[in-house]
């Protein structure tokens, strides 16, 4: 009974499947194969658009997520206030580990119900599309036919990566697929459908790789003003600048306090609010501060004009400590704690060959390198796609740097260790 009771649901479903699609098998194969791809390639993407992206958005915040002390003396009191304007250049090294990830691939396991649950839907789409999952799921997990890449650039590394899906390899995948054979035996028509659908698609779907991106330069100007209480201000802003063709235009701004907690230690001597030199330095100076950062990123990258739109919410939390040696310099060191939060967009379209594959480009005759647009026959791809994407990291960051007065003027160097290590040099001048 049960199985009678499941032979009579299949063959529901290959009803719904053959109403559903029989009209389609004599329509042009664009009419379901484009619709196809643009379904796969957005499950193909959403899949590693966390693992591809989130590299770029990380070490565009990371490296201006630094310099945001040099000293950690705040002065008690001063007799007027005091205002110190940075200009701060970072240099960040991207490390292997953000330049490669393990690729995931949409597949899954033929189910009936889930089937049935796309077949009611009446998108055909989204119908063949699971199809094709079963079948991408079949050739790796069951048959081991097909061989997905076992790593894919991130935005910042080199080189495509392909999912390859040889036409014979799929066609000997429908013929074993579970609900081929009542297909073949009650609805043929639609079998023929399904494997030329199949046999019309693209040999490979790509995962682009990035653009080669080892290292990563940023300036940031920057204005103290102290102090009352013990307790500086900071401000930074930076309007959208071009950080080049694989990472964007990247702008921020973000405040700061700053409070001294040696002073509860430690008496401060002959500080007039003028002169950069103490009589009397304390033994070392401590100091806590919070900093709040709000960033964001716009790039168009490729041959299609992918955008990744991304905004950005970082939070700082800096211990640090600092001692002066008879004013001819200081060295500085501190412990941070960052919490970033990013929420991204990336509106893309199908990749450029394959929309050459699939006849939505042409070859322009007049130069054989350049492939154009000419609507109706060859319209190219004009509905594009978002996927969307969200980081949230946190981590520990340690910094150990000097720096040497001379007159108003400070410079100093110093080197952050975190997940995205990050050289700073600047100059600061005070009044």
């Amino acid at each position: 009974m049960e199985n009678y009771s499941f032979s009579k649901f299949l063959n529901l479903f290959l009803l719904f499947f053959f109403i559903l699609t029989g009209t389609l098998t004599s329509a042009p194969p664009n009419s379901y194969v484009v619709p196809l791809c643009r379904a796969f390639s957005k499950d193909l993407f959403d899949a590693n658009a966390q693992s591809y992206l989130a590299p770029t958005t990380k070490v565009a915040n990371s490296v201006t997520n630094s310099a945001f002390y040099h000293s950690a003396y705040v002065p008690k009191k001063v007799n007027k206030p005091y205002f110190r304007i940075s200009v701060n250049g970072m240099y960040g090294s991207v490390i292997d580990e953000m330049r490669s990830f393990t690729p995931q691939f949409p597949m899954q396991e033929f189910d009936l119900l889930t089937a049935l649950g796309f077949v009611t839907s009446q998108d055909t789409a989204a119908l063949l599309n699971y199809f094709l999952q079963t079948l991408l799921y079949q050739g790796v997990v069951v048959d081991k036919t097909i061989v997905p890449p076992a790593l894919a650039s991130t935005s910042l590394g080199k080189g495509d990566t392909y999912l390859k899906l040889p036409h014979s390899v799929m066609v000997e995948l429908v013929k074993k697929h579970p609900a081929m054979p009542l297909i073949l035996k009650q609805y043929p028509e639609a079998a023929e459908m399904i494997e030329s659908t199949v046999a019309s698609l693209p040999e490979h779907f790509t995962l682009y790789g990035g653009g080669d991106v080892t290292h990563l330069i940023a300036g940031v100007p920057q204005l103290e003003i102290g102090s009352l209480f013990g307790t500086e201000l900071l401000i930074r802003f930076i309007p959208s600048i071009d950080l080049g063709q694989y990472i964007g235009k990247f702008h921020f701004w973000g405040i700061g306090l700053k409070h001294s907690l040696s002073q509860y230690f430690f008496e401060d001597k002959n500080f007039d609010g003028n002169s950069v030199k103490r009589i009397e330095p304390a033994p070392v100076d401590i100091a806590l501060q919070f900093v709040y950062q709000n960033t964001g990123l716009e790039n168009t990258v490729g041959v299609t004009k992918a955008n990744l739109d991304a905004t950005g919410n970082i939070y700082n939390v800096n211990l640090s400590f600092s001692k002066n040696f008879d004013n001819m310099f200081e060295v500085y060191t501190g412990v941070g704690y960052e919490s970033i939060y990013i929420d991204g967009s990336y509106k893309y379209y199908l990749p450029h060959e394959m929309q050459i594959s699939l006849g939505l480009l042409k070859q322009d005759p007049n130069n054989p390198d350049n492939w154009i647009k000419d609507p109706p026959e060859y319209p190219g791809d004009d509905q594009p796609q978002t996927s969307y994407v969200k980081v949230n990291e946190n981590h520990i960051k340690w910094t150990i740097g000097a720096n040497k007065n001379i007159g108003p003027i400070t410079i100093y160097l110093d080197y952050s260790i975190s997940k995205f290590n990050v050289f700073t040099g600047g100059l600061q001048y005070r009044f």
